[in-house]
């Protein structure tokens, strides 16, 4: 079985250590630590600035991204993303990290495509900026962590990937730890989409923008596929779970179908429209 090559990343510093963020900083304090530019202007801090002080060295990040080629994304497709976190010596009691992918909107980036299906010992986070992360549970004594990442819609264009991360000694405080000092940036190429319609290049689907958004109660999604078929719809909630899954046929052509977002608490929400050979995501907003 041929061995898939894993990418040179950093992992998040996550600030491991410390109370507070040892359950993850955006989960538990709406912290973002990627080194990225932030929602707010300037640019999020990292935590190598005061986890810095052990015997573990820089940390030693890969990520995989299965199904992916040459670091070329197909728009709307799904990929599994593998961290891998190591030390340059020593053995660490616990690992941690924080990523999040943003687009190249001027004048502040954007979130990129949508994160699910985290693994046992990963979360996924939405802050009050808007901006999603993958992060740690807690820290963990495995090295790995998995979660799902689904490219975002056609025209996007380069999407990176900002990741930093944290090796613990599982003391109170900083004292012993090493993070990231610096993010790892990837840069991810957009490819051709999964559909090549010449109709909707860039929305397979939706025919105008869901109305109303936000909304308090019910948005209606307006479509319009070119082909009718088997669809899927899918409700992802802020904190990444999948919601609600359900499967319609639908002809081609103007129509639409509603979302009924009044039981749910107040956030972004995600919409997955997945056809025959396409798939979709618009974002909904519940007040």
């Amino acid at each position: 079985m041929a061995v898939k090559k894993l990418l040179p990343l950093i992992i998040i510093a996550v600030c491991v250590g410390l109370t507070g963020y040892s359950s993850g900083p955006a989960s538990s304090s709406e912290q973002g630590f990627t080194g990225a530019p932030s929602a707010g202007g300037g640019k999020e801090g990292t935590c190598g600035n005061c986890h810095r002080s052990g015997s573990y060295g820089t940390p030693q990040l890969q990520a995989r991204f299965d199904g992916m080629e040459d670091l070329t994304y197909r728009p709307g497709q799904k990929y599994t993303v593998t961290i891998s976190v190591r030390p340059e010596m020593g053995e660490p009691k616990g690992y941690g990290f924080q990523a999040q992918f943003l687009d190249g909107s001027d004048p502040i980036l954007q979130p990129a495509g949508i994160l699910t299906e985290p693994d046992a010992a990963t979360q996924i986070a939405t802050t009050g900026s808007g901006r999603t992360y993958a992060e740690h549970k807690k820290p963990n004594s495995d090295s790995l962590f998995t979660f799902n990442w689904t490219a975002p819609s056609a025209g996007t264009g380069a999407v990176s990937l900002y990741l930093t991360g944290n090796l613990t000694n599982l003391a109170d405080g900083s004292q012993g730890d090493n993070g990231s000092r610096d993010p790892l940036v990837v840069t991810l190429t957009e490819g051709d989409a999964i559909s090549t319609s010449t109709t909707h290049p860039t929305h397979p689907f939706l025919a105008e923008a869901p109305y109303p958004n936000p909304a308090t109660d019910k948005v209606t999604v307006p479509l319009n596929p070119s082909a009718g078929g088997r669809f899927r719809f899918d409700l992802i909630g802020p904190d990444g779970r999948l919601l609600e899954s359900r499967a319609k046929d639908l002809p081609a052509g103007l129509q639409t179908v509603t979302v009924d977002l009044l039981s749910r608490a107040s956030g972004v929400y995600h919409y997955r429209i997945s056809g025959p050979s396409a798939s979709e995501t618009v974002r909904l907003y519940r007040k």
